[in-house]
């Protein structure tokens, strides 16, 4: 899938999708309306490269977001997959489980920028 909002529109036929994870480049008015037409979604996390931007700001102007059920990574900090798989077998917290403690605990902040 690239970042177009028809190449994510059909996730909207999900009634069911509850967490979503983005490791592209998606345009942010596909992000908005996949956090306004997925009713049941409770957390959006998108793997971004922070590097290539400015310093504070996140990429493809995701900051202009203001949803508290999305979460920023920055893709240079995420942990390798296996590793987080492995965490879940074993029963510690994964990324899933992560970035719901980020979403519950946010304090007002539109999104969470993780690195």
């Amino acid at each position: 899938m690239r970042g177009k909002w028809k190449d994510w529109e059909i996730l909207t036929s999900l009634p069911k999708l509850t967490h979503l994870c983005i490791n592209k480049n998606v345009e942010v008015d596909a992000i908005n309306n996949l956090l306004s037409q997925c009713a049941s979604l409770s957390l959006l996390v998108a793997v971004i490269n922070t590097q290539s931007h400015r310093p504070g700001k996140p990429s493809g102007s995701y900051h202009t977001i203001d949803d508290h059920r999305l979460i920023l990574i920055d893709k240079y900090s995420m942990k390798k997959m296996q590793t987080d798989w492995e965490d879940s077998a074993d029963g510690r917290p994964d990324m899933w489980a992560f970035c719901g403690l980020i979403r519950d605990a946010r304090d007002g902040t539109p999104y969470y920028l993780l690195r």
